[in-house]
């Protein structure tokens, strides 16, 4: 396990937010109640400002998957956590699948220790290619491909192969125009590398153009990921995605769009073969 003389809990690598925005309250800060162990489950306490001087506390379980360097030596962790439920909205649409919506508060979060400068120096010297990709997952499961060019100072990272899994998606209730979305995202984002840290303002997708009939609409994206280095020997990659993405639907002869919000932490371990 991650004892507190080794571990960090890196804030600007744990994320929290409400997917239901009708519920109020905005996400403050998220703590382990004990340290997390290998057995892959325990409890986070999760702190609600209710926007009217309140602040709750909620005692909510985790879970999450384990990056190790060794059988007993673990340096990141990436799980989720949620207090709520979910229900199924049908479509008056034949062509359409039914709408899972969440009612709650539900969240991914990233836990570990952060690799040094030094550490990275001498992970980046012991390479023959100045190159390196990183392979993993968002914490609901899109898979994610990061190549890093150290030379440049550059990476492009690619989650869901750049497109969404729409049976996979899951949204909240609409609010002014948005929608919390879970699930797997698809985007592509390039940036750059900055010490032990990437980031990236510049996002896109494969998915944009979509076609109601003869009538054709371009999505809008944005967004920003941040990450961090974990471990001795920069053996992965662990960070914050958070990206609004344009959604069109039908409903007879309607045609609406509203913005989705969706937030996510991910996961990477170094490609080796």
């Amino acid at each position: 396990m991650l004892n507190s003389e080794e571990a960090q809990l890196l804030l600007a690598t744990i994320k929290a937010f409400t997917i239901n925005p009708n519920g109020g309250g905005s996400i403050t800060s998220l703590e382990f109640v004990d340290p997390p162990t290998t057995d892959a489950n325990g409890t986070l306490l999760v702190s609600i400002d209710q926007g009217d001087g309140r602040i709750s506390t909620l005692a909510v379980p985790a879970q999450y998957g384990l990056f190790t360097e060794n059988v007993s030596d673990v340096y990141m962790f990436q799980g989720t956590w949620r207090d709520g439920s979910f229900t199924t909205q049908e479509t008056r649409n034949p062509n359409d699948d039914d709408r899972i919506l969440f009612d709650g508060h539900l969240g991914t979060f990233v836990y570990g220790v952060e690799t040094t400068q030094a550490q990275l120096n001498s992970f980046v010297d012991s390479l023959a290619v100045k190159t390196a990709t990183y392979t993993g997952a968002t914490g609901f499961g899109a898979d994610v491909t990061l190549n890093l060019n150290f030379t440049a100072q550059t990476w492009t990272g690619t989650f869901n192969g750049g497109v969404d899994t729409t049976s996979e998606l899951q949204f909240g209730p609409e609010n002014l125009g948005t929608a919390a979305v879970i699930g797997h995202i698809g985007f592509t984002a390039t940036g750059t590398i900055s010490g032990t840290n990437i980031t990236s303002s510049s996002i896109s997708a494969n998915d944009l153009s979509v076609s109601f009939g003869n009538q054709d609409f371009t999505r809008t994206i944005s967004g920003t990921v941040d990450a961090t280095f974990y471990g001795s020997e920069a053996q992965g990659i662990g960070g914050i995605a958070d990206i609004n993405k344009q959604f069109y639907e039908k409903d007879g002869p309607d045609i609406t769009s509203f913005d989705g919000k969706h937030i996510t932490t991910f996961a990477t371990e170094l490609d080796t073969d």
